[in-house]
Parts: structure tokens; C-alpha cells; sequence
């Protein structure tokens, strides 16, 4: 019963892969909180593009309670964060504000 996830970085990956895994998780939308860049940032047309696939998509890569909200109104299934959480001065905070945002994406 458990769920197979790959990892992509550019949407060329993504074509072929529902037979190979239940969701992608793609990055980086923006460039990342917890490291320095080694890609280029996708941005929101291709998390958009990737979302209107049959696959389920998981946006990572300088997510945040400002920018999640984003990531879900372009269709993602949810997000991935790293930085956000493990750089905040308040990590039960930064927790708390990032759940509110994608309860309440507007």
C-alpha cells in the first residue's frame, strides 16, 4: 500500500512515468531555502504545465508560507520544504504559518 514518488527536475522527465511511480515530485520551482542552487528555478508555468498531467505533482524548492499558496493554485498536490522549516528562528512557528497557507490558499 505505499505510495512510489520520483524525484524530477525538468518536465521532460515526467512522460512514461505512470506506470513507474504514484506521484512526482518536482523542484526546483524556486530556488531553494536550505542549500545554494545548483538548478535553475522552474517557475510556476511548468509546476503548472506538470500539474495538468495525470500524475500528482509535489512542488519543492523555495517553498514557504508566502509561496505555497502559489504552488497549489497551480494545480500541485501539495509541496515539500526543507529551508523554511530548518531555518526559521520559530520552526513550530514557520510550521503553523505554512499549514495556514495551504489550508487557505487565495
Amino acid at each position: 500500500d505505499a505510495l512510489v514518488g520520483v524525484s524530477l527536475h525538468a518536465l521532460g522527465e515526467i512522460p512514461g512515468l505512470s506506470q513507474a511511480a504514484d506521484y512526482v515530485h518536482l523542484a526546483p520551482i524556486h530556488p531553494p531555502n536550505s542549500k545554494a542552487a545548483t538548478r535553475p528555478e522552474l517557475g510556476h508555468g511548468p509546476l503548472a504545465q506538470a500539474c495538468a498531467g495525470e500524475m500528482p505533482v509535489i512542488a519543492q524548492g523555495g517553498m514557504d508560507a508566502r509561496r505555497s499558496p502559489e504552488a497549489l493554485r497551480c494545480g500541485a498536490a501539495g509541496v515539500a520544504v526543507t529551508g523554511a522549516i530548518l531555518h526559521a528562528a520559530s520552526p513550530a512557528l514557520a510550521a503553523a504559518e505554512l499549514r495556514t497557507a495551504l489550508d487557505t490558499p487565495s
